[in-house]
Parts: C-alpha cells; structure tokens; sequence
C-alpha cells in the first residue's frame, strides 16, 4: 500500500502516465526470467555489449554489423570516412594553429 502512494507521487511528480496493463506485462516479462537483447545475442551483458559494439563503431560495423542494421554498408563506410575526415581536419587544425608561433628563416638569415 506505501509503495502504491510512493509510486503515485513518483509518477505525478514527472507527469507520466503509465497503461497499467503495458505495466502489468513488463513486470510478467521480467518475472518469467526472458532475456532480451541485441538479435543473435544470448541475453548476456558480454553478449550484447560485444554486439552493441559491433553494430555502432565506425570501423567494426563496417563487417561486423547485423543484417538488421537499418544502415547499408555503403553508408556505414561514408560515417567511417567522414569520420576520419573530421579527425584529420580537427588534427590540422590545431597543430596549423601552432604553425604562427613559429619563425622560418630562410638562407642567409641572421638570427643575432
């Protein structure tokens, strides 16, 4: 019964109405001992880490991604190159930014 109060409070506090029977199967879920996951995975935190990784980093994904992926591999290759492509424009520049600092002399100079 307190936690009935509690949780109304809860739920009026952050404006959320919940159906009560979505709630009700969610706990029948959880209950049952289901496990659920990334497709393919065995329900496992190891499992579905190891195919989270494989379906979201830019390189890996490119191979490894699952066929239900929502993105083909041609676009999982433009994010992979695009990515390098910020990576190699952010990399020049700030070391362009240093470039400035420094003072070039060409032959002859005399530096006294």
């Amino acid at each position: 019964r307190r936690r009935a109060k509690v949780r109304g409070k809860i739920m009026r506090r952050i404006r959320v109405s919940v159906n009560p029977e979505d709630e009700r199967a969610v706990v029948r879920h959880f209950v049952s001992g289901s496990v659920y996951g990334y497709p393919g995975t065995d329900g496992s935190a190891s499992s579905n880490y190891m195919a989270f990784v494989a379906n979201k980093h830019p390189l890996l994904s490119i191979g490894l991604a699952h066929p239900l992926n929502p993105l083909s591999r041609k676009d999982r290759v433009l994010v992979f190159c695009c990515t390098l492509a910020f990576a190699f424009f952010l990399s020049v520049a700030l070391i362009g930014s240093n470039e400035e600092d420094k003072v070039t002399c060409l032959e002859g100079c005399d530096l006294r």
